[in-house]
């Protein structure tokens, strides 16, 4: 019997992760904050649950997790709308609820950003070192999660996600320069990581942190030039200074799960 998979935060890559589990026949439930967000979860044939976290407080049915086997944790920080946002009024509430029950593989969605200024080759091992308040923020969330029971626990460290629908680069086409040209992209692409879950669920470790980062790491100024020409988007020039390049390595989980990483130079998709 397929396992029961809940993805919290059900949203722009929770709805596609439901949709493949729901066609490898698993049972999958999403949560999400709004009347319009449940109502898309439902127009996709994800069985949707009402739940909160944005008072402090967990509020909603709390009938989600009842038997639930996998946990997805899948929402953003939000210190951008919200940058007094912490853990006590995020994760705190959430994690008071998960000690409660007895699911066997909790999987926490992060960020490279916990590595904060960090240079060169970055692996698992390096120091994570925020410096951002989404950095730190998802850093103590990281420490709290890793003393939940749950038998098996994933931290997933993402990098900057693409999708048919999303890249940066429309973004950096509304700036009046671009900066650090010479910087190394570290980006994954929405099916990389949706692969990666799978995997992941398929032989779950106990207590796990992996960076998800495609492993083609162009410079920025290369990378997005072609992506602005193939998309027909119009850039501002790139600035002359650049920081010494980060290269985030997703070794370790390619070595554990195998490469998932089928995007091919990160080129694929147009919007």
């Amino acid at each position: 019997m397929k396992q029961q998979i809940g993805i919290l935060g059900c949203g722009w890559l929770g709805i596609p992760t439901a949709r493949f589990f729901l066609k490898q026949a698993y049972v999958v439930r999403g949560s999400r904050r709004s009347k319009e967000g449940l109502a898309q979860l439902h127009a996709y044939g994800i069985d949707a649950f009402p739940l909160d976290l944005s008072n402090g407080t967990l509020e909603g049915d709390m009938t989600f997790f009842s038997g639930l086997e996998v946990l997805i944790i899948a929402f953003p920080p939000g210190t951008k709308r919200n940058p007094s946002i912490t853990f006590e009024n995020l994760y705190a509430p959430l994690f008071e609820q998960l000690k409660k029950q007895t699911i066997n593989h909790l999987i926490l969605f992060s960020s490279t950003s916990v590595y904060g200024d960090a240079t060169g080759v970055v692996t698992e091992q390096t120091a994570a070192q925020p410096n951002s308040p989404g950095g730190l923020l998802l850093l103590e969330g990281e420490r709290q999660f890793q003393a939940l029971p749950a038998p098996h626990k994933t931290i997933l460290r993402l990098g900057g996600l693409i999708g048919k629908d999303r890249h940066p680069v429309f973004g950096l086409s509304k700036k009046t320069s671009i900066s650090n040209p010479e910087g190394v992209i570290n980006l994954v692409h929405q099916s990389e990581v949706i692969a990666y879950l799978a995997a992941l669920i398929d032989s779950p470790q106990k207590n796990e942190i992996y960076n998800v980062v495609n492993p083609y790491h162009p410079s920025r100024k290369a990378y997005y030039t072609s992506i602005a020409q193939q998309w027909g988007v119009v850039l501002p020039p790139f600035e002359k200074n650049s920081s010494p390049p980060r290269m985030v390595s997703a070794e370790k989980i390619i070595q554990t799960h195998g490469s998932h990483f089928t995007v091919d130079k990160l080129l694929k998709e147009s919007p």
